[in-house]
């Protein structure tokens, strides 16, 4: 104990205070893997189990959530993306008043058929200059904390730039194998509030067929075989089938929703003015149940527009697909992250799971609005006038990103830095961070555990050198107290004043008699019938007896211990 502080008191004693980032990295990396460990046991512990925030594949309206954030997957980009970014897990089709659920099954090709929709009508509209409405960016996804089957993409990403087996469901994608998942994939950010990009979609509609094959041409890829008229009429029928289906609402949200979109010409104003309209509520992580009256989705928007008009992104998202709905405009319920990019490289956080919906615009595929308040922010980029496309890249066996980094992914570990503030319960500066070394963690704990496997060792040689060197006595002495140490873990402990024939005569009570019979031995030597150094036949035979009673309760102890631990177990569980 001295000398570690003799070298303390020699080491220069630095002037700011000790931030600890090693011991904050090692509780994080302990955090993400015990997140993975709960997953696998409990999965339905997720953010609408009234329990924890984090990415769920059910879709509950909840009174409430909460939840300490922790990692649970990191991203790295080749380029900027918007500064908010949606990563999108799941979507959802059908809603009952109180929960989505999802009926549209398909494995047609949903992202690369809306992905192609897009560029046709660019395409349709400005060949020549491309670049002004889309840019590609690709990503690299390493799952951390987090054990699912669902791979999160943000809209209008590359089907054929992934490389991990996945299926498609409906328009989502599932890992085909494992829980653990790193990809890699290419998505097409959008020019989203730039004047050009919002007139194209105030204006959309269908375009030529010509402008589809160039497209499919063009940017296609490995499945543009794929990618008929014929594959595309088909999924804009599943789309009206299972996105479309037209809500009824009450007579006095009906009225409101009219006078709201008096004037809107065009399915693009109608959305924005619901989604503006949404984005005055107050954003509240506890809202409280729904009533039990709301048992419609019209139930569901006469309460939060007339009553409630407050809660958090599963409220919003789920009446604006209903209030879009019902003027007959396809939109759908999506789960996932959403995350504020403030650089290229970053964790996404537990407490960023989110809640938005997506509206079907024909002619020009489905795009992302932001009902919740507090998290509407702008995406875009100015006009560069200069004709260029796309890039057309797909599958990388390699990242293309410059010397010093090879392989498909790397991990990248951020200090976690987020805060709940104001209506926004959403921002995030992320700061760099020291990525964990483990042998800085394994090789201590190694010479640690070491240190006491030979501490326990020594300690159990001296035990028996020094056991070997006394007389009978203390032999005897030594075995009886060790019994009576023993059977103090069934609650027998020896009273002051109490006298060994009378202890004995209460063990009796619980213990067989024949693991006490060294308590006749110990009575025997105290009133000094056997001495210090006393030896002999008698001797001799007392201390065998007494090594085989120490031996017997020893696992009678422990047998008893483990029986009582179980059957508390099953009765916990019975219950």
């Amino acid at each position: 104990m001295i000398l570690p502080f003799l070298i303390l008191a020699t080491v220069p004693v630095n002037d700011k205070p000790y931030d600890w980032k090693f011991v904050k990295t090692f509780i994080k990396e302990a955090r993400i893997r015990y997140e993975v460990i709960l997953q696998t046991l409990i999965p339905e512990q997720s953010w609408d189990s009234d329990t924890n925030m984090g990415f769920s594949d059910r879709a509950v309206l909840n009174g409430h959530v909460e939840g300490d954030p922790y990692t649970v997957f990191t991203v790295y980009a080749d380029a900027d993306n918007d500064y908010r970014l949606y990563m999108g897990g799941k979507t959802f089709d059908t809603f009952d008043g109180r929960q989505w659920t999802k009926r549209d099954t398909a494995a047609i090709d949903y992202r690369a058929l809306d992905r192609i929709e897009t560029l046709s009508a660019i395409i349709s509209r400005d060949p020549e200059h491309i670049g002004d409405y889309v840019r590609s960016v690709y990503l690299t996804v390493t799952y951390r904390g987090l054990r699912t089957a669902h791979v999160f993409m943000p809209p209008k990403s590359y089907p054929d730039a992934l490389s991990n087996p996945m299926t498609e469901t409906g328009g989502d994608l599932v890992l085909k194998s494992g829980k653990k998942a790193d990809y890699a994939l290419r998505y097409d950010r959008l020019n989203r509030d730039n004047p050009v990009f919002r007139e194209l979609m105030r204006n959309a509609g269908d375009f030529d067929e010509d402008a589809w094959k160039k497209a499919v041409e063009q940017y296609g890829g490995a499945r543009k075989e794929g990618l008929t008229t014929a594959v595309y009429h088909e999924y804009r029928e599943r789309i009206d089938r299972y996105y479309g289906e037209r809500v009824e609402l009450s007579a006095r949200a009906q009225a409101f929703l009219d006078e709201l979109l008096a004037g809107a010409e065009d399915d693009f104003t109608k959305c924005e003015r619901i989604e503006a309209y949404l984005g005055a509520f107050d954003y509240n992580r506890t809202p409280g149940e729904l009533p039990d009256t709301v048992v419609t989705g019209a139930d569901f928007v006469d309460y939060l527009l007339f009553e409630k008009q407050e809660g958090f992104c599963t409220h919003f998202a789920t009446a604006f697909v209903l209030l879009t709905r019902s003027q007959g405009i396809p939109a759908r319920y999506v789960q996932g992250y959403s995350v504020l990019t403030t650089n290229r490289n970053f964790e996404v956080l537990s407490n960023r799971a989110h809640a938005w919906p997506e509206v079907y615009l024909q002619g020009i595929g489905w795009i992302t609005f932001e009902p919740t308040p507090g998290y509407k922010k702008t995406s875009g980029w100015a006009l560069t006038g200069e004709a260029g496309e796309l890039y057309t890249g797909y599958v990388y066996a390699e990242r293309p990103f410059g010397d010093g980094v090879s392989g498909s992914l790397v991990d990248i570990n951020r200090e976690d830095a987020w805060r709940d503030g104001g209506k926004e319960g959403d921002t995030q500066s992320a700061t760099p961070a020291m990525q964990i070394k483990w042998r800085w963690i394994l090789i201590p704990l190694s010479c640690a555990l070491l240190f006491l496997i030979l501490f326990v060792i020594a300690d159990r040689i001296w035990r028996r050198v020094r056991y070997r060197r006394m007389g009978a006595r203390d032999r005897i002495v030594m075995l009886s107290r060790q019994n009576l140490r023993t059977l103090r873990f069934l609650g027998l402990k020896l009273q002051d004043g109490e006298t060994l024939h009378e202890y004995k005569q209460r063990a009796m009570e619980t213990v067989p008699v024949r693991l006490l019979d060294f308590v006749d031995g110990f009575e025997y030597v105290i009133y000094g019938a056997v001495g210090t150094g006393a030896g002999g036949a008698k001797a001799d035979t007392m201390i065998s007896d007494m090594e085989q009673s120490s031996t017997m309760v020893r696992k009678y102890v422990l047998s008893e211990l483990i029986g009582r631990i179980w059957r508390t177990f099953l009765r916990r569980r019975e219950k």
